[in-house]
């Protein structure tokens, strides 16, 4: 037998003292008694030191650990909430025995249940213990207060105790707040003989109403009664109705612009663009039962916009182009959930994309030849894509087809024509604008001469001096209004000019020749261009020297 005990114990004339503070397997020691003459006796002792358990503790019973009730109520079974170590048991100290009033106590694991006996009424005060394995144990203390009277039914529904549903609302329920349990029942009011309709669901056990709200139920009352043990009976007046769900559209949205459209409404859009429109608020409208009854103008299908029958949506990924510059189309939706709703109206209008041109001009087509031409038109109606002009211009003007413009420089001719001015879109939609181009030649002008001899420019009024001998070359330099196949001049010279040797053509103003030898003199040529009006003359002064 091993000789010394575990570690915090002590060995003194017999006794063992002290608290261990080593765990230690089961050993067995022996006690050895010796008297004053040598005579012993022994004693076999068997005990082991172990882990201590931890200390159970009962937390509460449900419901609190003080509770009101009344004779003849039935309680459901409460087991206590434990924390700390666990309790191998469970016992009741001191005060009267539970079941005196009607309860019974599981001695395993603490629980109360039972039903309140008669005639008990008063204040009971309970001590229950739960004990380890070791045999520690906690206590926690129970208080039940006992009335003689069941107290009078009180119930409510909530709402007023009435309830307006519709045919899509789904099912419900519906739970009274009552102050007691008791028996409950359920009549339709004033009609004893009636049954409660095969929607309504009445739970006599707890109060409960359920109603299936897919059949239309006119507004109904009915009697809801709850009693006590003590057979007061509380009656309330409960209202039910259900009503058609009729589907209504509020608005729509246009899911490309965020804006919000009302029944009645236009929306505008080009053709070419994207159109996605969807219902925005709508009421009674469950998703599992809806759909859309359509209808629209005869022509809608041209335009590209389709509306889906399942989610009322309309849309369409680009508007067709059409042959109307504008159209406008209704598009009617109404909401269905097995009731027709009212109509939802949509105004469409949709522009063309490329409207007509409407060409026109102010500008005038008279002009005098040798000036500055330039006629342009403005356009009031859609954009072109090209320009057009018939007949033909006459040499010198040109016609823009980029921008329609004639412009040029009016030219020596006699002209008067009507021009048809053509602006194309892109759908070969024309305009068209006349114009009379009426050119009228004007009185001509010689600028100024030249020496063909040396180059020098001689203006009107302007002096050459030349010897005998010599030869003239002048030639008209800057001519205006004077065509070579309708051209002259007039000569007005000195009379004595001809004995120069000078010579002037009359077909084309040249003036050359060669000095004859005569008396030195001062002589004068005049010059009148003619183009069927004469012009201005054009005086040259010629001094001869005498060689």
């Amino acid at each position: 037998a091993p000789s010394t005990l575990p570690s915090g114990l002590t060995f003194s004339n017999g006794d063992i003292s002290g608290i261990p503070d080593t765990i230690t397997p089961e050993t067995t020691y022996t006690i050895t008694a010796t008297n004053s003459v040598g005579e012993t006796d022994t004693f076999n002792l068997t005990f082991s030191v172990i882990q201590p358990l931890d200390l159970p503790f009962i937390s509460s019973y449900p419901n609190g650990n003080s509770w009101n009730l009344q004779e003849g109520f039935t309680t459901d079974s409460m087991t206590p909430t434990m924390t700390g170590g666990a309790a191998s048991s469970f016992q009741i100290l001191e005060s009267k025995y539970i079941s005196d009033i009607g309860l019974t106590f599981d001695t395993n694991d603490g629980t109360i249940s039972g039903t309140i006996n008669q005639d008990v009424d008063g204040t009971y005060i309970y001590k229950i213990q739960a004990t380890n394995a070791t045999g520690d144990s906690n206590v926690i203390i129970l208080t039940y207060v006992i009335t003689d009277d069941a107290p009078t039914p009180t119930l409510d529904y909530g709402n007023g105790n009435s309830f307006s549903l519709n045919t899509i609302s789904g099912n419900q329920s519906y739970t009274a707040n009552a102050n007691i349990s008791g028996t409950w029942s359920m009549n339709v009011k004033n009609d004893s003989g009636a049954s409660i309709p095969n929607q309504i669901t009445f739970n006599s056990q707890t109060g409960e109403i359920s109603i299936d709200p897919s059949t239309v139920l006119s507004s109904t009352e009915f009697t809801v009664s709850l009693t006590n043990s003590d057979n007061e009976t509380s009656t309330l007046t409960v209202t039910f109705e259900v009503i058609e769900a009729i589907p209504t559209i509020t608005n729509y949205k246009n899911h490309n612009t965020n804006a919000i459209i009302s029944s009645g409404d236009t929306i505008t859009i080009d053709e070419g663009e994207s159109l996605d429109l969807r219902p925005n608020n709508i009421t009674n409208m469950p998703s599992t039962i809806s759909n859309y009854i359509i209808s629209s103008s005869t022509d809608l299908a041209n335009t590209g916009i389709s509306v889906n029958g399942t989610t009322g949506e309309i849309s369409a990924s680009s508007i067709s182009n059409h042959s109307a510059q504008v159209a406008a189309y209704t598009i009617t939706i109404k909401p269905n959930n097995g009731i027709i709703g009212s109509d939802f109206i949509i105004n469409v209008t949709i522009n063309d994309d490329y409207p007509t041109p409407n060409i026109s001009t102010t500008d005038s087509g008279a002009f005098t030849s040798g000036n500055d031409v330039s006629i342009t038109f403005t356009n009031t109606g859609g954009p072109i894509n090209s320009w057009a002009i018939n007949p033909s211009l006459p040499n010198g003007l040109s016609f823009n087809t980029g921008t329609g413009e004639i412009s040029g420089t009016a030219p020596l001719i006699t002209y008067n024509e009507e021009h048809t001015i053509t602006a194309t879109n892109g759908e070969s939609e024309t305009s068209e604008a006349k114009v009379t181009i009426d050119i009228t030649i004007g009185t001509p002008e010689i600028t100024n001469y030249i020496n063909n001899i040396g180059g020098a420019t001689i203006s009107n009024g302007g002096s050459i001096t030349i010897n005998e001998g010599s030869t003239l070359s002048l030639s008209p330099n800057t001519v205006v209004n004077m065509s070579t196949s309708s051209s002259q001049y007039l000569l007005q010279n000195s009379s004595e000019l001809t004995n120069t040797g000078i010579s002037v053509n009359a077909n084309t103003g040249l003036i050359t020749g060669t000095i004859s030898n005569v008396s030195a003199g001062s002589y004068f040529i005049k010059i009148k261009p003619n183009n069927g009006s004469e012009g201005s003359e054009f005086v040259i002064n010629v001094t001869i020297n005498d060689d």
